[in-house]
């Protein structure tokens, strides 16, 4: 097989190709990466749960720091109070036991 001047260069400019697109991929695994990690907080931030006040039955987002906590009787349900709630002493149920606490 005889090597000619046309045919290496043809190879070299086949190789030179082959590194660009090698560093093109590269670039796209970090974007793509990059993406992805956006894309798991957004949809992290998109779940934030909301609750429901179990004195007055208001929804109560997380911004508004509701006290959350279990049922101090029977310990198996999440007793949740908005601030007002709290401030005014209102009561709660537990809808499991019964138990009512201000």
């Amino acid at each position: 097989m005889s090597l000619t001047y046309s045919t290496i260069a043809e190879n070299l400019k086949f190789i030179n190709d082959l590194k660009i697109n090698s560093k093109k991929m590269k670039m796209l695994d970090v974007i793509s990466m990059q993406s992805s990690n956006v894309a798991s907080k957004l949809s992290v931030h998109n779940t934030v749960k909301t609750r429901t006040c179990t004195s007055c039955g208001k929804t109560v987002s997380p911004e508004e720091k509701p006290t959350i906590f279990l049922c101090p009787n029977c310990g198996q349900v999440e007793i949740v109070r908005c601030s007002k709630c709290k401030k005014q002493g209102v009561k709660y149920k537990c809808p499991v036991c019964g138990f009512e606490g201000p």
